[in-house]
């Protein structure tokens, strides 16, 4: 099924009509045969514009289709938008091989189907159906742009996502580039093969957009949000950044080093001393911090994180793994260090006049997050 439906959560799917749905080849709809379905959305404030107080049958003269589609319906409610006129447009039945998208060569499927494939196979894996297609959008690759299949599905979506940003960052998926003036993450993918130092390009660079605007690394949240509408890049930063895991992984951690020339790259990358924006635990304060964010969102993506440390520590000593958080820690802004600040820091003043230490600092940086964040934890508590 196809359409031209913007949101699953749009009305279109609660109309119900007693209209006849016509067949592609003109006829009336038979069993296994590709048919339509058309009709109009307007809201009553609209269709009042346009025809005043003439019958509401009166506005399907406005609107033409072609000659086997007849003379669609018209729908007034105020479930429809004021600032727009809606068309639904559904193709059923319709078989694979009909659509061109789907065929790279003659009558060979090419990598559309395979991806279409991937994404019914994920939906259908709890049931017993061969094949399901629920799709009223052409974008069905994209999931925000499929229909509900459940709590636990979405849930399983998006720590996909949440995982594939931390791999991401830890491996050098998102690098920044200056775009316009500021600083933009764009998606590389740059696998490195066993026993060779040179990472190999997997996939071409993309762009990430949100809403058609580019993402620093600092705003976590809307990096997230947008990796839940672009599967493409989600899967392939889970290809290739699963594997620069499971290489960091090899044989050795327990002798290998946190910090210095000799650490892990895991290691290295979550703590980021050098690079405070790239710090997780900074990521993961600015990201629970996000006024949009949800709980749910907000325990998807520390989950995320903390499920990857505990893999990368499998093989560790709790003081190891203990050891290797209070590093994350201690290059964050919400380390409280014991040492004398300096007198720069010392002498700057809050907001109110008063003078801060780097103590006090690092004691409100806590104080804005502690509800989302465990720092029991990070300090091996």
């Amino acid at each position: 099924m196809f359409g031209s439906t913007y949101d699953k959560s749009l009305p279109y799917l609660k109309h119900t009509s007693d209209k006849k749905i016509h067949s592609l080849d003109g006829n009336g709809a038979e069993s296994g045969c590709a048919y339509k379905l058309t009709f109009w959305g307007v809201n009553p404030e609209v269709a009042a514009q346009i025809i005043g107080e003439n019958d509401l049958a009166d506005i399907r003269s406005f609107f033409s289709v072609t000659p086997e589609g007849g003379v669609p319906d018209v729908v007034s409610s105020e479930e429809y938008s004021r600032y727009e006129i809606s068309c639904y447009e559904a193709l059923y039945c319709i078989a694979l091989k009909d659509v061109p998208k789907f065929l790279e060569s003659g009558d060979s499927f090419g990598v559309f189907y395979e991806n279409y494939a991937t994404r019914v196979t994920r939906m259908a894996k709890d049931s017993n159906k061969t094949a399901v297609t629920p799709h009223l959008d052409i974008r069905w690759h994209r999931r925000c742009h499929v229909p509900m299949i459940g709590d636990d599905k979405n849930r399983e979506d998006d720590k996909r996502v949440a995982r594939a940003i931390w791999l991401a960052l830890i491996y050098g998926g998102l690098p920044e580039a200056t775009v316009q003036g500021r600083k933009a993450v764009y998606a590389v993918f740059n696998a490195t093969a066993d026993k060779k130092a040179v990472p190999e390009q997997k996939y071409p660079s993309r762009e990430i957009l949100l809403k058609g605007k580019h993402i620093r690394v600092t705003d976590a949240y809307e990096l997230y949000k947008a990796l839940q509408v672009d599967e493409i890049t989600t899967l392939r930063f889970i290809e290739v950044y699963e594997k620069s895991l499971a290489n960091d992984m090899e044989t050795g951690l327990e002798n290998k080093d946190f910090v210095g020339p000799r650490a892990r790259r895991f290691a290295k990358k979550l703590i980021s001393a050098d690079e405070p924006d790239r710090n997780a635990l900074n990521i993961l304060a600015r990201f629970v911090a996000h006024a949009k964010a949800t709980d749910e969102e907000r325990a998807i993506f520390t989950e995320a994180l903390l499920e990857l440390i505990d893999e990368f520590c499998s093989d560790l000593t709790e003081e190891r793994q203990i050891e290797l958080r209070k590093h994350i820690l201690k290059a964050s802004r919400f380390a409280i260090k014991t040492s004398k600040a300096k007198k720069t820091d010392s002498d700057k003043k809050d907001d109110g006049g008063k003078k801060t230490t780097a103590v006090s600092k690092a004691t409100n940086n806590r104080a804005r997050v502690e509800r989302h964040i465990n720092f029991d934890y990070w300090e091996g508590k």
